[in-house]
């Protein structure tokens, strides 16, 4: 990975989530991140900001993690525990989205989820994401959502963009 971003020259990296298994970080000093994360990223072309997917095997609290080691893109952030009615909730971040992507005037749209959205390995389809994600992302002309989730390299296209 560090030969590659040496190559690229990278300006900074996405990392999709599923850090920490199993049960993620205790706290800012749990010695699982330094063990498997700042002791194995050492390559001085992957020293840019990180931009870390906060999914399910993170941290159970991750307000001080993120504190301390993420790199906050414009402060937006979402916590969806005990959020009722899920619907709603769900309905609202995509319009959020939707809002965004229009006003952006970015070169490049993308996505980045944890969750897939399309797959042929074990997690296969995500219907909730093709249903509801996919229609907002085609219609602001996103150029590619990337994801994790799955632990495999996949490159998934569409022919209907």
């Amino acid at each position: 990975m560090g030969r590659v971003g040496e190559k690229l020259d990278i300006d900074f990296v996405i990392s999709t989530g599923d850090n920490f298994y199993e049960t993620g970080l205790t706290g800012v000093d749990d010695q699982a991140f330094e063990l498997s994360f700042t002791n194995i990223y050492t390559a001085e072309s992957l020293q840019k900001p990180w931009y870390l997917e906060i999914v399910d095997f993170f941290f159970v609290d991750t307000t001080p993690f993120q504190l301390k080691y993420w790199t906050h893109p414009k402060g937006d952030h979402y916590d969806w525990r005990e959020v009722a009615p899920r619907g709603k909730y769900i309905s609202n971040l995509l319009k959020e989205l939707d809002v965004a992507m229009k006003k952006s005037t970015a070169k490049w749209k993308i996505a980045v989820g944890h969750h897939t959205m399309r797959s042929v390995s074990d997690h296969g389809d995500t219907t909730e994401l093709v249903q509801l994600l996919l229609p907002v992302l085609k219609d602001n002309g996103i150029d590619f959502y990337i994801n994790g989730h799955d632990h495999c390299l996949e490159h998934i296209s569409s022919r209907d963009r």
